[in-house]
Formats: C-alpha cells, structure tokens, sequence
C-alpha cells in the first residue's frame, strides 16, 4: 500500500517505507517545485506590466527571481535523486535530500519578510494585493512541503548499500529473446551497482 503524505506540514512517518514510496514522493516534489519555479516566472511578468502600480516592483521581481531560480536547483536535485536512486542508495543522495531541507529552512524566513512587507503591508493598490499573495503562496508552499525531508533522510539512509529493492527495478523489466538467447537487465543493473558502490 502507498504510504499518503500527511496534512501537516513535516509530519508524515516514513519509518518502514519503501524505497517505491520513497522515489513516488521524490517525483511528487520535483513537479512541483518546477510547477512553482515556472509560476514565479510568469509573475515576474506581471509584475513588469503592473510595477507603477506596485510599491516597490524592484523588490517583488527580486524575490520572483531569486525563488524561482532557487525552485529551479532544487528541481534539478530531487530529479537527479528520482534518476539515481533505483540503481541503489548511496550517501551522496542522502547529504542531498539533508542540504535541500536546510536550505528551505534557512530560506523560508525571507519568503515570511516578503508576506509581511507585500501581503500584509499598505499597498498603493489594494487590488494587486491578491496577486501578492499569489507570489507568496507559491514560494511559501515549497517551503512547508520540503519540511517532511527532514524525516526521509534517516529513513533513506536506512537503504545506504543495500541491493535496490526488486519493485524498484521493476520499471527496468526487459528480456529481449534473439535466437533463444535471453539478457536478464536487472542482473546486469544489479552488477552495476555493486561495481558503483565498490570503486
């Protein structure tokens, strides 16, 4: 059974997860990391079109870049982790998933500011403040999703040097017949990763 996220922020349980489960969420969080990446973008735009009506549009299309070309690394790395984890864990791919959540951390109070001076400040106009808050929802809801990596850290670590499990490697299920000869590519994955993980 497919272990669900839980509704509150940091707080989902993956002792006892699958690797499978594991590298489902994995995707789950690069497509909306990029999802919220390509938001900011498009509001980075409007701010273009809006910025005499804003209060400080040099600051707001800061914050857009500054978010959305953050969003962009992160994506990059939890794509590489969906890429790399199923020929077997190793504690590179743990350090990454620990560096992304203290990173969100250490950044979720700047996206805070942004809410405070933005969202919550006086506006020169008040019918941009929902557009505002649309900015700041996006950035500020990767923040809150990444807080449960801080619990699948100890848990990937867990499959450190461990042969993939088999349902991991399922994707990879392919046995070509030519003549009444077989290639069996999960043994041949399997050889792979032991070469990996011994160099």
């Amino acid at each position: 059974m497919t272990i669900e996220r839980s509704t509150f922020a940091g707080m989902t349980d993956y002792t006892g997860v699958s690797l499978a489960d594991i590298l489902m969420h994995l995707r789950d969080w690069e497509r909306n990391t990029s999802q919220a990446a390509a938001n900011l973008r498009a509001h980075s735009i409007r701010v273009e079109a809006e910025k005499e009506r804003l209060q400080n549009p040099r600051a707001v299309l800061a914050f857009c870049a500054k978010f959305s070309e953050l969003f962009g690394r992160y994506a990059a790395d939890l794509k590489r982790l969906v890429s790399e984890l199923p020929s077997g864990v190793r504690d590179a791919h743990v350090k990454i998933v620990r560096q992304l959540y203290d990173s969100a951390k250490h950044e979720d109070d700047s996206i805070l500011r942004f809410r405070n001076d933005y969202v919550y400040g006086a506006l020169k106009d008040e019918s941009l403040r929902h557009f505002l808050e649309d900015i700041y929802t996006d950035a500020r809801e990767v923040m809150v999703d990444f807080q449960d990596l801080s619990n699948l850290a100890p848990r990937l670590e867990t499959f450190v040097g461990s042969e993939p499990p088999r349902e991991v490697l399922t994707d990879f299920h392919l046995k070509p017949n030519v003549f009444g000869l077989g290639w069996n590519i999960n043994r041949t994955l399997a050889r792979i990763n032991r070469w990996w993980r011994n160099r």
